[in-house]
């Protein structure tokens, strides 16, 4: 696919025969992560962040927790609450090991917080003010030209909500810390109704200079997503990747990409107050060097073949990395369905997951599936 090049998937096209690939074809390192039992390091999953050197974990009504990539317990980034340097819900994070710094968004706001990383501690004279009231913004840190790129869900101006009297102006922007503007993309054909089910997905591919791609979900549209590469020099969304999916019945699509892949994965439903679903959940996958296209099913031949939800492991994708929680228990019970009823296993993996289940009890601590996605 070519510079600037958008690519249409035709569904109708694509063989719906459905292959079955191991999830070692995806990844060019897989880890099991057993997070330390310390009490202050206990928390539920929702959201998790995850980079080279370390995992954050964010599940309201907890703080942010913050993690070595061993597992190794380090610190509460802030605190929930309405107070100095505490919030409602994590909506993104970005970590600066080198200038010992957090940085973090709320669900809703106008500021980005910042916090000593390796204490937690908030940093008031620090924070990053924003433009406007964000909703779900996420941003991209270039801390050697204290610069951040932002993009966040711009709303329409709503009749009936005061709170939502006026369209948002941008949708994306370049700010330096001090929150001067420096170019933005204006939100006017990109603003949506008011819906806190909608999304918002930026993520970020390692070059020079790094690659952004973000796609805006509009829960309640008609319209097939689009995703985009934001271009900084240019300061432009250019469209990379959409689908040709009817408008009804209704599709529920999202759209990620990899290094190698776009992804396309969703099923029909109808619009109602509690949405059905008329089919089971599917994915394409499409590779950029060859446009081919493929219905996929991924099984977990890390751990013996069990049980792989794809589409949670496409919704936690994060710079270049995916991560899969699991309750001990959850695990091992996995693990022992797949020793008892897969009769391939070689002896060595049988011995490795044997061990691994055994390691694993009801009052531990949350275990992570990491993987680093191929790149080449």
């Amino acid at each position: 696919m070519g510079e600037d090049q958008l690519y249409t998937l035709d569904v109708s096209s694509v063989d719906k025969t459905v292959c079955e690939i191991p999830l070692s074809d995806l990844l060019e390192s897989f880890e099991i992560i057993k997070l330390e039992n310390r009490p202050e390091a206990f928390s539920k999953m929702w959201k998790g962040l995850i980079d080279e050197d370390f995992i954050g974990l964010f599940a309201h009504p907890d703080p942010l927790k913050l993690f070595t990539r061993e597992g190794k317990f380090i610190c509460n980034i802030g605190g929930v609450g309405e107070g100095p340097g505490e919030y409602f819900s994590v909506i993104h994070a970005s970590f600066d090991k080198n200038n010992n710094r957090a940085y973090l968004s709320d669900f809703r706001g106008n500021q980005i917080k910042v916090y000593e990383l390796s204490s937690g501690t908030f940093l008031p004279e620090e924070t990053i003010l924003l433009p406007e009231q964000c909703h779900f913004p996420k941003f991209y840190i270039d801390s050697k030209e204290k610069e951040l790129t932002v993009f966040h869900i711009p709303f329409q101006a709503s009749k009936t909500d005061t709170r939502y009297k006026e369209r948002n102006v941008n949708f994306g922007w370049v700010q330096d810390f001090k929150g001067n503007i420096l170019q933005s993309v204006s939100a006017e054909e990109y603003a949506i109704p008011a819906n806190f089910s909608s999304s918002l997905h930026l993520d970020v591919f390692q070059g020079d200079p790094p690659v952004l791609t973000v796609r805006l979900a509009d829960i309640n549209s008609t319209r097939n997503d689009t995703l985009y590469h934001y271009d900084k020099a240019r300061n432009e969304l250019i469209p990379r990747f959409t689908t040709n999916l009817p408008s009804d019945p209704l599709y529920l699509i999202r759209i990620v990409e990899s290094t190698l892949y776009y992804y396309a994965y969703g099923q029909k439903y109808t619009v109602e107050a509690n949405p059905e679903y008329l089919e089971k959940l599917w994915t394409i996958q499409v590779n950029k060097s060859t446009k081919e296209t493929r219905y996929i099913e991924v099984v977990n031949d890390y751990l013996g073949g069990i049980e792989f939800e794809f589409s949670f492991f496409l919704n936690h994708i994060n710079r270049e990395y995916f991560f899969k929680p699991y309750e001990p228990l959850e695990l091992k019970d996995l693990l022992e369905g797949v020793l008892q009823n897969n009769t391939s296993l070689s002896d060595k993996k049988r011995r490795e997951l044997t061990k691994l289940k055994d390691s694993l009890h009801e009052n531990d601590n949350n275990v992570l599936l990491i993987g680093k996605l191929k790149t080449k």
